[in-house]
């Protein structure tokens, strides 16, 4: 019944398959990783900015409501950062 060669092309399909899975682990984590580089860029660029608009708040305009705004963006900022490191603990094993 058995034919000869099967068990070879069996282990060429668990190999071929076992290969393609990593495959696609890979570009998975790659683009994980790029998606959360990008996301940390445009957080930083709206840090900086919301920083910026309450120095010219503060220069220009009253030094009391840079304060506040200032102060509302970096609360922001680091809540943004224990939310984040509390759903990573969270989800750790």
């Amino acid at each position: 019944m058995a034919q000869p060669g099967l068990a070879g092309r069996i282990m060429s399909m668990a190999e071929e398959e076992q290969s393609y899975r990593h495959r696609v682990v890979e570009s998975a984590v790659a683009a994980t990783i790029a998606s959360d580089r990008r996301g940390q860029w445009m957080g930083f660029g709206i840090a900086v900015a919301g920083l910026a608009v309450a120095a010219v708040l503060g220069a220009f305009a009253s030094p009391t409501a840079g304060v506040v705004f200032g102060s509302v963006n970096l609360a922001a900022i680091v809540g943004l950062f224990l939310r984040r490191e509390r759903a990573e603990r969270a989800s750790a094993p």
